[in-house]
């Protein structure tokens, strides 16, 4: 997320002493949990995964790698507006090592 005031700096995701999500980070990473739940070409197994695997690619766990490519194949079979929806939301919380694993251009 952009901080509203003309500096344009991006907003910082986790509080670096407690590590926990700011308030802006948790409402984007519901949106997209809730998202998740949403999508009708997904099992409710998928879903779930799904879910684990934005928050891993947020939070760089160790299964980021993995949980990227499990993202992706998920998204792509949700479907291009899903993928689109959750570009809007996760883009600002992603690193962009991430970023650009995600969507390369």
């Amino acid at each position: 997320m952009r901080a509203s005031n003309h500096t344009d700096l991006p907003l910082p995701v986790f509080c670096p002493d407690c590590g926990e999500p700011y308030p802006w980070t948790e409402a984007a990473l519901k949106a997209a949990q809730e998202l998740s739940d949403e999508l009708e070409n997904l099992s409710p197994e998928e879903c779930d995964l799904l879910k684990k695997s934005i928050d891993d690619i947020v939070r760089e766990t160790p299964q980021a790698t993995v949980a990227v490519s499990r993202f992706k194949r998920l998204v792509a079979k949700a479907g291009p507006v899903a993928a689109d929806m959750y570009r809007e939301i996760l883009l600002p919380l992603l690193s962009e090592t991430v970023k650009k694993l995600i969507w390369p251009s």
